[in-house]
């Protein structure tokens, strides 16, 4: 049954993730939302769920911190569901550390703090620390199934672990149920496929490379339908 998608897209937000996540969500109903439409919250009266995709998150919270992340727990503790991927997961939680003790570190509180919880990332275990290149993703393993791993966070909370990272036994995604809906928070990038990856469009040559690496290994994953496992229940 298609549902009402409300993706956020507005400063900070990774432009490749964003057509990967419309992708994902084809047979769905997707609207695209900026800061101005989230604050003024007309956008939540008919979703289902809303997510926020990856990227840094500092101007997330620019943008929303106040009025914006207050539409965005009303609308899930209505019944609605947040989905937050790696920038969008560090954002959901009430706590990061990224790059503690790096001179790029951003170790702060957040205001939405769905989890009770700290996000930390990136994770040193699976890839070179993040960089904004795609020089800092791996093809990891959740729950047995090939994914890509981009500088996400692992979680110290006490959400409900729905997927860890192989071979880390660290939590990779975590679910918590708030009010009537539930916040889902991921470390990986379940939405981007190998077929995407063969289409990554690349600041260099060297990118395009990598991508094609990575969408070769991609291709062999089993099928998995990430839609119904993150989203099928809320609690």
């Amino acid at each position: 049954m298609a549902q009402n998608i409300v993706i956020y897209q507005d400063e900070g937000v990774w432009d490749f993730g964003l057509v990967c996540l419309q992708e994902f969500f084809q047979n769905d109903h997707v609207t695209l939302a900026d800061a101005k439409t989230v604050q003024q919250n007309d956008i939540f009266q008919s979703a289902d769920v809303f997510v926020m995709p990856g990227g840094p998150d500092l101007p997330y919270c620019r943008k929303l911190n106040g009025i914006g992340n207050a539409n965005i727990r009303a609308f899930v503790e209505k019944g609605g569901i947040y989905l937050g991927i790696c920038g969008g997961a560090y954002y959901g939680s009430s706590t990061i550390e990224f790059h503690k003790g790096r001179e790029d570190e951003i170790c702060q509180p957040r205001e939405l703090a769905f989890i009770q919880g700290t996000a930390i990332g990136s994770i040193p275990g699976l890839a070179a620390p993040y960089n904004n290149h795609l020089s800092s993703t791996a093809i990891t393993k959740v729950n047995g199934i090939p994914v890509l791993y981009f500088g996400g966070p692992y979680f110290q909370s006490g959400a409900d672990t729905i997927g860890h990272y192989d071979g880390l036994n660290l939590p990779a995604i975590v679910r918590q149920k708030v009010g009537k809906g539930a916040a889902i928070l991921s470390g990986v990038h379940f939405e981007v496929t190998a077929k995407n990856l063969k289409n990554y469009p690349p600041n260099d040559d060297s990118e395009k490379q990598i991508a094609l690496e990575l969408a070769d290994k991609l291709r062999y994953a089993p099928p998995f339908n990430w839609k119904k496992f993150l989203l099928s229940v809320k609690e």
